[in-house]
């Protein structure tokens, strides 16, 4: 969800439960977002980032979740064997597993190493989702901040 589009889902919010919602869009590097007596910045790549190009991408990587002595399911990744992670149920599981498949391709970025493409799900193996969010200055990639205004941050703010 990008900046207009979280925005507009906050406005919708705000009309069904009768929430004041106003937008100061000259607030340095974005807007401010009024929900009632919230606030929040909402940030303007554009503005932030300069001239940069933004690249932004969707991957799906394959994991396999294995439960062990403990019961917990231990989440472990073929195209990223340095990404292992775990949750106590399914669902936990796949959270932790989004959150470290991001940072191992972070890392990654950071070190400068080979980002794999993913190999195709076998029987078995669940698809993950990574968001990756890059700019590109002076023809070197560099990793842009991942922050994204999404469903945590509309739940947050409408205490939905």
């Amino acid at each position: 969800m990008i900046g207009r589009q979280f925005i507009t889902r906050v406005r919708a919010i705000g009309k069904e439960r009768g929430i004041a919602v106003r937008v100061d869009e000259k607030h340095g590097k974005g807007s401010m977002l009024y929900y009632g007596t919230r606030a929040t910045t909402v940030k303007d790549r554009r503005k932030e980032l300069g001239k940069h190009e933004v690249i932004v991408m969707t991957l799906e990587y394959p994991a396999r979740f294995q439960p062990d002595c403990t019961g917990d399911l231990v989440v472990s990744f073929r195209d990223l064997p340095e990404c292992l992670t775990s949750g106590a149920n399914e669902e936990e599981a796949f959270l932790e597993a989004r959150d470290a498949l991001k940072v191992a391709i972070v890392a990654r970025l950071d070190n400068r190493e080979k980002i794999p493409s993913p190999s195709p799900q076998l029987p078995g193996e669940h698809a993950i989702p990574v968001f990756i969010e890059k700019r590109v200055v002076a023809n070197q990639m560099a990793v842009a901040r991942g922050k994204m205004a999404g469903e945590v941050q509309t739940a947050r703010l409408t205490n939905i």
